[in-house]
């Protein structure tokens, strides 16, 4: 089971939750160095922006005083697993709502390693303008944007 699945389940009171161990494939989905000529390739990892955080338990009224231009929040747990996200529609709710009551569950999320063209393709085929960017444990690394990716495919394109 996927770290996001088993930190949902922690939160909702089970207890013998278990998950898989890591291995190569999640070493290069972490963005951790490596060597070689995939080292030299752009990842969406290098686009990756902070982004404001905020935990299930908290009112979206707090949420919203903090929030930077992008209106967008990502819940996550103790541990910085993404649990789910607050988007355009989540501010729209009474300022006493839970966050845990409004969040979008399971947001698409991508690894830091994929390719910047691969990236840049699927942005376009399914007309995304943002999208998380986490480690395979699901931890939050930040934001990518599609403004910064097509900017670092033309970056790459161009070298």
């Amino acid at each position: 089971m996927s770290a996001r699945a088993a930190a949902r389940l922690e939160y909702y009171g089970f207890v013998n939750v278990y998950r898989y161990t890591p291995g190569k494939a999640d070493w290069l989905a972490a963005g951790f160095p490596i060597e070689g000529e995939k080292a030299q390739q752009p990842t969406i990892g290098d686009t990756a922006r902070n982004i404001p955080t905020c935990s299930p338990d908290e009112r979206i009224g707090v949420v919203k005083e903090r929030l930077d231009e992008l209106s967008v929040c990502v819940v996550v747990d103790r541990n910085n697993v993404v649990l789910g996200l607050l988007n355009e529609n989540a501010w729209a709710s009474a300022a006493d709502a839970l966050v845990s009551d409004v969040m979008k569950l399971a947001p698409l999320t991508f690894r830091p390693d994929r390719p910047i063209p691969d990236a840049k393709e699927y942005f376009k085929k399914h007309q995304l303008n943002k999208t998380l960017v986490t480690t395979s444990d699901a931890q939050l690394i930040g934001l990518a944007l599609r403004s910064d990716v097509d900017e670092l495919a033309t970056k790459t394109e161009e070298a």
